[in-house]
């Protein structure tokens, strides 16, 4: 099972690497790069067209015609890849290529996903600050997304590439659940 998931992440890979190279050679590089935002946000606006595309009982071409009648004529560059990925069976790789794809043109425009999870809204004071505070670690353009999660209580995570500074009330109340366990 492992062993699927790692093969399915690398054709992902491949299809993202090879669509981001098409859209560079066609000077498409935008486009595409909107056209597959404008899918992930139909996904994750649509339980029920998600749920649709998940279900093993529909056929991978009728999944397919779905979303080329919903995107139709305005999004060529998708519509190709989902042709595609109708004729090489992989439809249902369709998100994790535009996750690939989307790691790929950050990188490329050296734009840095960072992201701040905290139990209430935070002020746009303390965002700028946050960015700010990030730009003198590494270098580039960043782009904070901001989520609200209550269950960490107070404070914040905030991930920053491959690190993350966890200063929530959640996680010093576990370490000291665990020291008080240990003591006992």
């Amino acid at each position: 099972k492992q062993q699927l998931i790692m093969y399915s992440k690398t054709a992902s890979k491949r299809y993202a690497k090879a669509l981001i190279e098409s859209a560079l050679e066609s000077n498409r590089l935008e486009e595409t790069y909107s056209e597959l935002n404008n899918l992930k946000d139909v996904l994750n606006n649509s339980s029920q067209l998600s749920g649709y595309l998940l279900n093993p009982a529909v056929s991978k071409g009728e999944k397919g015609d779905l979303l080329i009648k919903i995107f139709g004529d305005e999004h060529p560059n998708l519509i190709n890849l989902i042709t595609l990925l109708q004729i090489n069976n992989r439809l249902d790789e369709l998100e994790n290529i535009a996750d690939s794809f989307n790691e790929l043109y950050a990188r490329r425009k050296g734009i840095i996903e960072a992201s701040i999870t905290s139990a209430v809204p935070i002020s746009n004071n303390l965002e700028t600050e946050i960015v700010k505070y990030l730009k003198t670690i590494k270098k580039g353009q960043i782009n904070l997304t901001k989520k609200i999660d209550k269950s960490i209580i107070a404070g914040f995570v905030l991930d920053f590439g491959d690190t993350q500074f966890d200063a929530s009330a959640k996680k010093k109340l576990n370490k000291m659940q665990k020291q008080l366990t240990r003591n006992n």
